[in-house]
């Protein structure tokens, strides 16, 4: 499970010391290999742990807040015991996030989500490790099981664009747009004209892939509902940046 901190808690040393208090006890988690994860053993299940991995976007120029390790660590070496694995593809998590509400036991509870727009972008990234992977271009990392949940990051890029509301579709383009000249922006850009821009594109080939065999469904994607109605308005594609191939 990942958890986005905001890069604040690093400057707000009193919040940070009590959010990573809080996460020891009374949640339980105890730190794994790096501070910015965490597991605690799965209640009912043998030698199975719940893994928690703090993430965090890139600081901006005029935030102090350092960025250090291999892998690259938010906060690490700031006197707060926790840091975050740099995620750079999150650099639009802290704008226009919904806020969602529930109840739970007789309370009300509320919680950020990013936007639409910003899960695009992280999903985007995810999916394209899978291409890549596959390609031999990055080391072969994973177990089968492990196979199945990236390759899921390639059918959320298909889930999210089919439950986009038009307001969330017209407030991503809008995103999209105030974002055009960020080159990671630019990377979820080419990398959704390869995955998807066409009808026999590898990621459309996985998508349909993915609902037969772990969903049961022939599914059949209507590209141009997809792709020309859906991903390239939520994510500022035009026909003159990017060849389709």
């Amino acid at each position: 499970m990942d958890l986005f901190l905001h890069v604040n808690i690093w400057v707000e040393i009193a919040k940070a010391h009590a959010f990573s208090a809080a996460i020891r006890d009374p949640l339980g988690y105890e730190t794994a290999i790096h501070s910015w994860q965490y597991r605690k053993p799965l209640a009912g299940i043998e030698h199975r742990n719940v893994k928690l991995d703090m993430m965090a976007r890139h600081p901006l120029p005029d935030e102090p807040v350092k960025v250090k390790g291999n892998p690259r660590q938010v906060g690490r070496e700031m006197g707060t015991g926790i840091s975050a694995r740099e995620t750079r593809e999150a650099f639009a998590i802290d704008d226009s996030p919904l806020l969602l509400t529930f109840p739970f036991r007789g309370k009300e509870y509320s919680v950020l989500v990013p936007h639409p727009y910003a899960w695009l972008n992280m999903k985007m990234r995810a999916a394209y490790d899978l291409l890549m992977e596959q390609r031999g271009l990055v080391v072969e990392k994973l177990t089968t099981q492990e196979d199945r949940v990236r390759l899921k990051h390639v059918y959320d890029v298909y889930v999210l664009i089919a439950i986009l509301t038009r307001e969330e579709l017209a407030q991503s383009a809008a995103l999209a747009a105030k974002y055009l000249d960020h080159g990671e922006a630019a990377k979820t850009r080419e990398q959704a004209v390869e995955l998807y821009g066409n009808k026999n594109a590898v990621g459309i080939q996985m998508v349909e892939a993915y609902a037969r065999r772990y969903m049961g469904d022939d599914l059949i994607i209507d590209h141009a509902l997809f792709w020309r109605d859906g991903l390239k308005v939520a994510l500022g594609i035009t026909d003159n940046a990017y060849t389709v191939l």
